[in-house]
């Protein structure tokens, strides 16, 4: 019985053998630098993912997906209150937290900028319609922007990485790089994408020239105002260039964006947080589209509720 095992095993080997390359297999469920990123069509497939990427961010507290939620832009602020003690907010300010202690440092953090910059290190193949190339790259490079800059705010120097990250030593002991290095190549992210990614109005669920406009602004006068009042980081005398630029873009937004108030009074601006459907409001630059079907709701209830306790329990 043994020898006849043998004999078949044998022949069954043999006729996989024969087949060329029968054991070199293009992965099904995973993308390859080789096969993918061929078109324009390829790029949107995978910008797609990235804006799930950012929504699902597993570390939410720090790098909130874009649109914002309630909860990660005023967690912790006085728009809340909450006096927990658990916060790393309350931490700071009562003196606990050090470099030691600081969290939100580790491979789920860093595999966001990766998969963003996967996407830009094999762009560079991708053949058709160079506008919509250039549209593609400019939301990667919108992504990377924003990520950037939520280290920046919380650790300073950061390491500055433009290709997908690997395995080697030289790639993940990589020293910081000096925040004016970082936040100079943040902004040249900002400005492509603000020049090549399209304007898009009809759909802001995703990002537009204007989105990219608004991101770039705020980080513009965020900068300016933390150089101008740090004078500890000797980077005062480039402040003014930080918030004129915040300005410029502001005004580029305001004249050629399309945007305007609506309604008025105060039920024009309860409309803004209670209706089922912004998609054709004018204020609304960067819009989550919340869909009861599809699981996609807002907070601001919460929001509402939050602040009347605090101002409540003044």
């Amino acid at each position: 019985m043994k020898r006849i095992s043998y004999i078949l095993i044998a022949t069954i080997l043999a006729g996989v053998s024969c087949k060329k390359d029968a054991l070199q297999r293009t992965p099904s469920s995973a993308i390859t630098g080789t096969d993918f990123f061929n078109t324009p069509a390829d790029l949107e497939t995978y910008t797609n993912g990235l804006y799930l990427q950012q929504l699902r961010a597993t570390w939410a507290d720090v790098y909130y997906g874009l649109p914002n939620n309630y909860f990660t832009l005023d967690k912790f602020s006085d728009n809340i209150s909450i006096s927990t003690g658990s916060s790393e907010i309350d931490n700071l300010i009562r003196g606990g937290i050090t470099p030691g202690t600081v969290g939100v440092w580790n491979k789920d953090t860093w595999a966001v900028l990766r998969n963003i910059n996967y996407m830009l290190d094999n762009v560079g193949k991708t053949t058709g319609d160079q506008v919509a190339i250039n549209h593609f790259i400019g939301v990667a490079r919108f992504f990377r922007a924003d990520f950037y800059y939520k280290m920046v705010k919380r650790y300073g120097d950061v390491p500055w990485y433009s290709h997908a990250l690997g395995n080697k030593d030289e790639d993940l002991r990589k020293g910081k790089d000096p925040r004016a290095m970082v936040v100079d190549s943040i902004m040249a992210d900002l400005e492509f994408a603000a020049t090549n990614v399209q304007p898009g109005r009809t759909n802001n669920t995703y990002v537009t020239k204007w989105s990219a406009l608004t991101l770039l602004a705020r980080i513009a006068l965020h900068e300016g105002t933390y150089r101008k009042y740090h004078t500890e980081l000797g980077l005062q005398s480039s402040a003014q260039v930080f918030l004129q630029r915040a300005v410029s873009a502001s005004q580029d937004i305001m004249g050629n964006g399309g945007f305007d108030i609506t309604g008025t009074g105060a039920a024009g601006y309860r409309a803004l947080f209670s209706s089922a459907d912004l998609s054709s409001n004018k204020e609304v630059i960067f819009l989550q589209k919340n869909n009861k079907e599809q699981g996609i709701a807002n907070n601001t209830h919460g929001v509402r509720l939050a602040m009347g306790i605090k101002l409540w329990s003044c």
